[in-house]
């Protein structure tokens, strides 16, 4: 008989949030997007906020990346305004 209890490989990245919404979320990570499926069961700490840096816990299930936690880090206040 087949084990039920199968472990599922779990994957770390981080990026900065591009989008979000109740079913998904988008982070830009060195120039590329990468979109993660949200569901009932994704854990979330923190404000997940365009422009937040977040660091996302996921399975692969198939070609689909499903977030299954993702911790937002405070955004850093800008010390200098850009440009001066």
């Amino acid at each position: 008989p087949k084990a039920t209890s199968a472990k599922v490989a779990t994957h770390t990245t981080a990026g900065v949030v591009k989008s979000s919404s109740d079913s998904s979320l988008v982070i830009t990570k060195g120039g590329k997007d990468e979109t993660f499926v949200v569901n009932s069961s994704t854990q979330k700490q923190g404000t997940i906020d365009a422009g937040s840096h977040v660091s996302v816990h996921y399975t692969m299930d198939g070609k689909t990346m499903v977030a299954t936690a993702i911790t937002a880090q405070p955004a850093k206040p800008a010390k200098t305004p850009k440009g001066k």
